[in-house]
């Protein structure tokens, strides 16, 4: 998955954004709304793709543009399942995020309690803002 200017500029504000959240921003409500409009996203992969195998036709095309058509569908299968992926990166993220750090870290080194959390805001605040970079590519597919 390669990422453009546009999103590593974005994946940058949002990470620096959501890691200066307060700790625990992103639990209980706030976390269940994420995950529901996570859910609704990733929804709607499996159907699209269902419509891009259903859509493939090869009537009157020569054997060059039938590779340029596998190609076609070989590209959208591997965004829509990209996005997939970052989804369940956001849902492993906000489950992490749940868990408390262990004693032992604290105990360790007394400022992880606070900056483990906000890293951890932060990787989920930048992975569903290029999930909604990755979601306005649908129409193009």
């Amino acid at each position: 998955m390669r990422l453009r200017g546009l999103e590593i500029g974005v994946l940058l504000v949002t990470f620096v954004a959501g890691g200066a959240l307060s700790p625990g921003t992103l639990t209980g409500d706030a976390s269940r709304m994420l995950v529901t409009f996570l859910g609704l996203v990733s929804a709607s992969v499996l159907p699209t793709i269902t419509l891009i195998v259903n859509s493939m036709t090869a009537s009157s095309r020569s054997v060059k543009a039938l590779g340029a058509l596998r190609m076609e569908l070989s590209n959208a299968m591997n965004a829509l399942f990209a996005l997939l992926f970052l989804v369940g990166l956001v849902v492993a993220g906000l489950f992490a995020l749940a868990i408390p750090p262990a004693a032992l870290v604290i105990n360790a080194w007394a400022p992880a309690a606070e900056w483990l959390p906000r890293a951890g805001q932060g990787f989920v605040a930048a992975a569903t803002s290029l999930v909604l970079c990755r979601t306005w590519q649908f129409p193009a597919i």
